[in-house]
């Protein structure tokens, strides 16, 4: 996708509700060359987002998440970035928390179907 494709796939998005990485709901709008985040008074410039699309472009596998962009408004440029899939939310498996699944399934198991969440610390 161009930059320009870019910034004009955010102007047909802006007003549609988005959501950070933490939760918290904001909408966007674009003014000239800036997007302007509802839930901040400063603006993000043009260049910005596409200095961060870019990161993305040049090596996705190591952008995984806000704080990678290293951009102002990173946590909002990710939100809109992955809401619009432009950029893949990483997958993350760790063996801690299969193990406790696993071991959660076999305490239901025993439990007659009942899961007894005192044998698992949950």
């Amino acid at each position: 996708m161009s930059h320009e494709e870019l910034w004009e796939l955010l102007i047909a998005h802006q007003d549609e509700p988005f959501f950070t990485v933490k939760g918290l709901p904001f909408r966007y709008t674009i003014r000239g060359g800036k997007l302007f985040v509802d839930r901040r008074e400063k603006s993000i410039t043009r260049a910005t987002i596409i200095k961060a699309y870019d990161r993305i472009q040049e090596a996705p596998e190591e952008i995984t998440g806000p704080k990678r962009l290293n951009a102002f408004g990173a946590p909002y440029i990710w939100a809109i970035f992955l809401q619009l899939k432009i950029a893949a939310a990483p997958v993350r498996s760790t063996r801690a928390g299969a193990g406790r699944k696993k071991n959660a399934a076999a305490n239901e198991e025993e439990n007659g179907g009942f899961y007894d969440n005192s044998k698992t610390g949950d």
